[in-house]
């Protein structure tokens, strides 16, 4: 008995050793087994995704489709298709035998997100161009929600290099400078002129950058890209904040945080510096223009703002606020007629530098009424609006383009 019990101990001791040994080669199992699916990923998603040379404000062949609510977004029906050309953007390829290039630059007024791409003021410019000369103008929009002229100073820079000959470019520009004037508490008027501002707008101002100029080593991974490209659809790479939902329906949250605002201000901040800011940044902008000898229209920035503004129209406001508050309630908002006056700022501000330079504007601004025939809120597009801007821009463009 002595001997079997002896036995049966040993037995054991030998289970608990094989069972651990077990367990140890399925647990390395795993860990080969997943790293093993990492870098089979790595290498498929660095064919899917391969290296770039080259700069993209949107990811090259982009296509999703959006349903705007047109109970949020007052003005706009049906279906909104979003496509992106080899180029990263908005509007067909480059080809040959293109008489005249223009290309649209701003931020989410000229992106015009929620419109289909038959409905974008940049589309409908080239289809009226096209009628009118009977010659193949072409059109591109690099418009994107959020970017300002600190990033259009290396769009331009970047992107006019590498694409074929471009004769025009229309910059709408002005709501996100005074945006990040009046929300950003750590605002730096000089963040342009320091040495470290490309690498630290380059992220903001495209969606890729060339692979032999990575910010970080670890940009170099597919798994990298693959995370980048998704981020980059569905969120702003400055705050993380949503830029898009396929409905609009952020809209309604960021209205009703407004409309339980802490406070509202009448009194704006000091914006001497910022103004000063904007300048520089268009005449930089210019400069690049005209060293490539491209024509440069400028365009002031349209807005719904004023001082006596409806019950309806009041709701449709969400802009404004000091912080993040497109993240959550208890912020503090400018007024209506307080952004007013600060947005006639930045535009007589862009109207100034057209006349010193001599450079092509068109005061966007004081051409279009003040209401929702434009509007989906306090500076959006509807479809009416898109093309009221169309044909103004028509209006200018048309009896000078060649």
């Amino acid at each position: 008995m002595m001997l079997t019990s002896d036995a049966n101990k040993i037995l054991t001791q030998s289970d608990r050793v094989s069972l651990a040994w077990a367990s140890r080669y399925k647990l390395t199992s795993v860990l080969v087994g997943l790293i093993a699916a990492l870098l089979l990923g790595e290498s498929l998603l660095q064919i899917a995704l391969p290296s770039q040379s080259r700069y993209y404000v949107w990811q090259p062949n982009l296509q999703f489709t959006l349903h705007p609510n047109s109970e949020v977004l007052p003005g706009i029906t049906g279906e909104a298709r979003f496509i992106t050309n080899s180029a990263g953007i908005r509007g067909n390829e480059f080809a040959e035998g293109q008489t005249y290039r223009i290309l649209a630059v701003g931020g989410s007024t000229t992106e015009c997100l929620y419109l289909d791409e038959n409905e974008t003021w940049p589309s409908l410019l080239e289809k009226r161009l096209i009628e009118e000369r009977r010659t193949p103008i072409w059109v591109g929009n690099i418009g994107r929600s959020g970017r300002n002229t600190r990033d259009h100073i290396l769009q331009l820079k970047y992107l006019l290099p590498q694409y074929p000959k471009i004769d025009a470019v229309i910059l709408l520009a002005g709501i996100n400078d005074l945006h990040i004037r009046i929300s950003d508490l750590k605002y730096d008027p000089l963040s342009p002129l320091r040495p470290t501002f490309e690498d630290e707008y380059k992220a903001r101002a495209f969606a890729i950058v060339p692979s032999d100029q990575p910010l970080y080593h670890y940009t170099r991974l597919g798994w990298w890209r693959a995370a980048k490209r998704f981020k980059n659809i569905y969120f702003d790479k400055a705050s993380d904040a949503p830029v898009m939902d396929f409905t609009g329906a952020h809209f309604a949250d960021w209205r009703r945080y407004r409309r339980n605002a802490e406070k509202i201000v009448e009194d704006l901040p000091d914006l001497t510096t910022a103004l000063g800011e904007y300048r520089r940044n268009l005449e930089i902008i210019a400069d690049t223009a005209q060293r490539r000898s491209i024509r440069l229209l400028f365009v002031t920035q349209p807005t719904i703002w004023r001082s006596d503004l409806s019950k309806e129209e009041t709701e449709l406001l969400w802009m404004g606020g000091i912080g993040s508050f497109q993240l959550g309630k208890g912020h503090t908002y400018y007024s209506a007629s307080s952004l007013e006056q600060a947005v006639r700022q930045y535009n007589a501000t862009l109207l100034d530098v057209c006349r010193e330079r001599a450079i092509e504007c068109v005061d966007l601004a004081g051409a279009l009424p003040k209401d929702t025939t434009v509007f989906y809120d306090e500076v959006h597009f509807n479809e009416s609006g898109a093309r009221q801007v169309a044909e103004v821009l028509l209006k200018h463009i048309g009896s000078r383009l060649l």
